[in-house]
């Protein structure tokens, strides 16, 4: 923090004068070649890409504040918004289709300046290497090679030599990088192999798993995050969490409790929270995930007719995953910079709400009688969107009441907490149906006239009936925990 802080000097300005020259000239040159040779906006793309990464992959040996530095990572946030928002400079941003990209590579080139300038300056190096190279070669190899093998765990459309490519390539950076960079790590011990195979399989999963452009910025906070991690926190932990989230990820695919996307999510979930708090943060979700999964299970012949109501099967993918641990994920990387007993509350807080409303709606959908409104108590079908029941509001309470029992193992909880945790997460829930009820996008099919959460029904498109179209299930689920957890906050910080 105190280089970041410190008055950058006079010759420091001009250097950054330079540099920022030299990418603005960088940048024009690509469009205007691009134009001239006749090429694709991938292709100048792809080598603004590469170029810049490497550039600004230099600068930590160029400044010693880290304002200069700063200040080039924001205008380039800002140009880049701007230009992608008005379709300007397609060399740079060109795609098949518009994402946020080239904002999220100085973003997070930002991001770890700030958190790592005064401290491990290599890191940042090794980071953006990593995107300016790996991430580039994926691309280039999955578009290169004959017949690839293509997959899709999101909206983007990856290959599977691509993705190989990726992973070879971060291992190869992350190795030379840290024997040039970090001689406390010449020697070829198994945790040095160990780091360079799954931060390489971290990496690259996030890569996979990303779309819009977000690799860009997971990527390189990813690889910075693991090799931190693994220099001042523990190896062991870092390893045997990747082992876990394998595990947990592969049986949950093979299990039909999520689908591919799914598993990666949760494999990349788990890797994070069992290295930062071990099994007192990971068996709680761990527990909600399991024993929700089993729950999903009863009665299945019953759910299946509420199949056609929400708009996703019982098999869970990544968004849901996202939606459901998102909060949790982002709440334990605050307890990871800022330690504090409050984070675990609220992480306690976050599984309850996402438990009481998955157990609510899996026994609820058991129930043979109707649900009613949460407002105005009419009677709807059984699936409805902000529809609950006395025996699904109880099964939610019995969830977030099985959550704060499980914890109380490894942290002695009281019982006077464990009721609170239990409430929040019971008001989660109804919070969860509120918004359901009013914000939620609803359909109405125009050939069975049943209401739904799907856009096509019955092989037709349905009419919105109410709602927003960006709302669904999935942010229903994330605003239900975001705002109960804040409620927490509250709560725990003035009483």
């Amino acid at each position: 923090m105190n280089s970041i802080l410190k008055i950058a000097e006079t010759n420091e300005w001009i250097v950054f004068a330079i540099f920022l020259s030299i990418l603005f000239l960088l940048v024009g040159s690509a469009e205007v070649i691009r134009l001239k040779l006749k090429k694709s906006p991938e292709f100048s793309r792809k080598f603004v890409h590469i170029i810049v990464g490497l550039i600004i992959s230099t600068t930590p040996y160029f400044f010693k504040s880290a304002i200069p530095v700063l200040v080039m990572a924001t205008i380039f946030v800002l140009i880049n918004y701007l230009t992608t928002k008005l379709n300007l400079l397609k060399g740079m941003h060109g795609t098949e289709r518009i994402t946020y990209g080239t904002t999220y590579f100085p973003l997070a080139f930002f991001i770890l300046v700030f958190w790592l300038w005064d401290s491990d300056r290599f890191i940042i190096s090794i980071s953006m290497l990593v995107l300016a190279l790996a991430d580039a070669i994926a691309a280039i190899v999955g578009g290169r090679i004959k017949n690839p093998k293509y997959y899709s765990l999101t909206n983007d459309r990856k290959s599977v030599e691509g993705s190989l490519a990726m992973f070879i390539s971060t291992a190869m950076i992350i190795y030379f990088g840290l024997k040039i960079w970090y001689p406390e790590m010449q020697a070829l011990t198994y945790y040095f192999v160990s780091l360079i195979i799954f931060c390489s399989l971290f990496a690259t999963s996030w890569e996979a798993i990303s779309s819009f452009g977000l690799d860009n910025l997971f990527i390189p906070l990813s690889v910075a995050w693991t090799i931190h991690n693994y220099i001042y926190g523990s190896a062991n932990y870092f390893i045997d969490a990747n082992l876990l989230g394998i595990i947990i990820g592969y049986f949950s695919f093979r299990l039909k409790f999520l689908n591919m996307s799914g598993a990666v999510a949760i494999y990349l979930l788990a890797t994070i929270i069992y290295t930062i708090g071990g099994w007192m943060w990971t068996l709680p979700i761990f527990s909600f995930f399991i024993l929700s999964s089993i729950l999903s299970k009863i009665g299945k012949r019953q759910k299946l007719k509420l199949e056609t109501i929400y708009e996703k099967s019982h098999k869970r993918d990544a968004i849901q995953v996202l939606a459901n641990g998102g909060v949790t994920g982002v709440i334990i990387l605050l307890s990871y910079f800022t330690p504090s007993y409050l984070w675990y509350l609220l992480f306690l807080v976050s599984i309850a709400v996402v438990t009481a409303d998955t157990w609510g709606t899996e026994i609820g959908g058991l129930s043979k009688k109707n649900p009613r409104m949460i407002f105005t108590f009419r009677k709807a079908e059984r699936g409805t969107s902000g529809a609950i029941s006395i025996i699904g509001t109880i099964g939610g309470i019995i969830g977030a009441f099985t959550i704060s029992i499980i914890s109380k193992y490894f942290i002695d909880l009281n019982w006077e907490i464990i009721f609170i945790i239990t409430i929040f997460g019971a008001i989660g829930s109804l919070i969860d149906s509120a918004i359901g009820m009013t914000l939620q996008a609803q359909y109405k099919c125009n050939l069975c006239g049943k209401s739904t959460e799907r856009k096509i029904h019955c092989d037709n498109k349905a009419n919105k009936i109410s709602g927003f179209n960006w709302i669904n299930n999935d942010v229903v689920n994330l605003l239900s925990a975001i705002a109960t957890v804040f409620l927490a906050f509250i709560f725990f910080t003035k009483f």
